[in-house]
């Protein structure tokens, strides 16, 4: 009988802190595991409709999907997060991308240029696809803007009625009202269906400029769009431009960072300005965009070739795959970019 306790003593001495430290080990990873989950922008939503904190937008995709940044650092990393305008039904931004959807995207981003935006849920946490559903409430001039409604009544988008009656009544109401307007207005560009047309677009081969157009958008780090009208606003003459010889990340790719810095670069030298453009060996890729040198006024007014400085500076790499499709001075040209900024470690590319 002494053996047995003596055995169930020892059992218990050396059992119940196993148990222990067992207990702890679960505890310690179930708490790591939910550290390394990244948050949504519904769990930072009040789950009253309320508004949420401000949050800034990292980018807008197209016209009725933003992405935001939960973590306050300005990057799209796992704490970033794709929201869908609920309500809001625009016309997608695939390839080849239509006139109207190209206007929803640029009407979004006019709006939301260097502002925080603050969202309130629906009834409905999440879409489809997993992005976030919210209303998007813009501050500005002192007063708060619901993107969702502005760009109903503007005509860039449509009321999403498959899903109205998952909206509270008020916002049913808000958002009818909003088509109303835009339906009676039949200037608006949702109410028209033209789509660009100008595939008699072409660029000389021998290295001319072209005449001035004005940058209305930009795309990613490799394409932009001009206009052919030279009044600088979307109507049917307008173009999308490929980079010759550009490769930046794509923003949907496996690093949306350096993809927002490409655009941004070519955003803060380009847009809304003129450049003139000069074509290469093949002019249109497999998407039917016009492909072109890009040159916009630098120091002195001197023209400066976009291709090359976001090479050099680091935010693209040379597009190898169709390097012996451009003319040798200019392949001669994009290849010493890309070496200067290997050497120098410049850019996002090449800094680490």
């Amino acid at each position: 009988m002494a053996k047995v306790n003596t055995i169930v003593l020892m059992q218990r001495k050396f059992l119940y802190p196993l148990i222990a430290i067992l207990v702890i080990v679960a505890v310690v990873k179930i708490w790591r595991h939910e550290l390394s989950i990244p948050p949504q922008a519904g769990d930072v939503l009040p789950a009253d409709g309320s508004l949420s904190k401000p949050l800034r937008v990292l980018d807008v995709l197209d016209g009725d999907t933003i992405v935001v940044d939960l973590n306050g650092n300005g990057y799209a990393d796992n704490k970033s997060e794709q929201v869908q305008l609920l309500g809001v039904d625009a016309e997608e931004m695939r390839e080849p991308a239509s006139h109207a959807a190209h206007l929803a995207k640029t009407f979004v981003e006019s709006l939301l240029s260097g502002l925080h935006v603050r969202l309130s849920r629906g009834a409905k946490r999440l879409d489809v696809y997993g992005r976030t559903l919210a209303f998007v409430y813009i501050q500005g001039s002192g007063k708060t803007v619901l993107l969702n409604e502005a760009i109903i009544q503007e005509g860039y988008a449509r009321f999403f009625r498959r899903y109205e009656h998952e909206l509270p009544e008020d916002k049913r109401e808000r958002f009818a009202n909003a088509e109303a307007i835009a339906q009676r207005a039949t200037q608006r560009p949702a109410s028209k269906t033209k789509k660009s047309t100008v595939n008699d677009f072409v660029l000389p081969v021998d290295g001319t400029l072209s005449s001035p157009r004005i940058v209305l958008n930009v795309i990613d780090g490799d394409t932009i769009v001009v206009d052919l009208n030279g009044n600088g606003r979307w109507d049917d003459k307008w173009e999308e431009i490929r980079l010759l010889g550009v490769d930046a990340d794509e923003i949907t790719g496996e690093h949306p960072n350096r993809a927002l810095d490409a655009k941004n670069y070519i955003g803060k030298r380009v847009l809304g300005q003129s450049v003139r453009l000069a074509g290469g060996l093949t002019k249109r890729d497999r998407y039917n965009r016009t492909l072109a040198f890009v040159y916009y006024a630098g120091a002195g007014l001197t023209p400066v070739c976009l291709n090359e400085g976001i090479i050099r500076d680091g935010y693209a790499r040379l597009y190898r795959r169709f390097a012996a499709k451009l003319p040798l001075g200019k392949k001669a040209l994009l290849e010493q970019a890309e070496a200067k900024a290997k050497k120098g470690r410049h850019g996002p590319l090449w800094s680490r």
